[in-house]
């Protein structure tokens, strides 16, 4: 481009809800929607480990992951997380995961 003159800038991206960095690699937020996608595809995630019951989960989400080869990974399909007392087995389960 010419001296002085203006590039066009990347579009902006934006997390989903309660995004944040658990460690390098590891990340935890909300259910992403369709605006979150072009920040969660930056990610390069290899897999997705879901606390929501499949049934909650957006289909455009679902597709963006299957074109995107990212495992989708349901806790609550694995273990029941509806009562405190199995929180435990919740947690050991997403750290075997992770």
């Amino acid at each position: 481009t010419a001296r002085g003159a203006m590039r066009p800038s990347a579009s902006p991206t934006f997390p989903p809800t309660n995004f944040a960095v658990v460690e390098t690699g590891l990340y935890r937020s909300a259910l992403p929607t369709e605006v979150n996608l072009p920040f969660v595809e930056g990610l390069e995630l290899r897999t997705v480990l879901s606390l929501a019951p499949s049934s909650q989960v957006d289909p455009l989400f679902a597709s963006f992951l299957r074109e995107n080869s990212i495992s989708l990974v349901h806790v609550e399909d694995v273990v029941s997380i509806s009562r405190w007392d199995k929180m435990e087995d919740a947690v050991t389960f997403s750290l075997s995961v992770v």
